[in-house]
């Protein structure tokens, strides 16, 4: 190989490795990698240099009113982020039963999913979605008692003042 064919093809590699220097993002990521000069949020972090927690929207006092198959309740319902998991949230009195009574949920962007667990004889399962402009939460869920009956639900959660 000739030494004018070598140094073209090093400086073809040269630019090419230039285009994805990691100097060239001009803004910082702290809890993500930068892409194409955007934020790529890592996991339980959003905005534009990944420094908010996905769960700040959804802590905090909610007042829920729940209509059920079986009645109509209402009740304050806790949120708090999990201490451990980053896009986990800690849900205190959910469907109203009880401050003792709480289950984890798993967000993602503006909504949660309360997976299938097993809390004080009781299964539950649900989702929500949070409107940031209006702090309300609008959720489904289904808890089932250690008889096998089962309640369906839908309610809307107001974020108290």
């Amino acid at each position: 190989m000739n030494a004018v064919c070598f140094a073209g093809i090093a400086a073809l590699l040269l630019s090419f490795n230039a285009c994805n220097n990691k100097d060239e993002c001009n803004i910082p990521c702290y809890n993500g990698a930068c892409v194409n000069n955007s934020c790529n949020c890592s996991l339980g972090y959003e905005g534009d240099s990944c420094t908010v927690p996905s769960v700040d929207k959804f802590i905090g006092n909610w007042d829920g009113i729940d209509s059920c198959e079986t009645d109509n309740y209402i009740y304050t319902a806790t949120i708090a982020g999990s201490s451990s998991v980053t896009n986990q949230l800690i849900i205190t009195n959910f469907g109203r039963f009880g401050t003792s009574f709480t289950v984890t949920a798993d967000i993602s962007g503006f909504s949660f999913t309360v997976p299938l667990q097993n809390v004080q004889g009781l299964s539950l399962s649900g989702s929500g979605v949070i409107d940031t402009v209006i702090k309300q939460i609008t959720v489904i869920y289904e808890a089932t008692d250690v008889f096998g009956n089962t309640d369906h639900c839908g309610g809307t959660w107001q974020k108290q003042q």
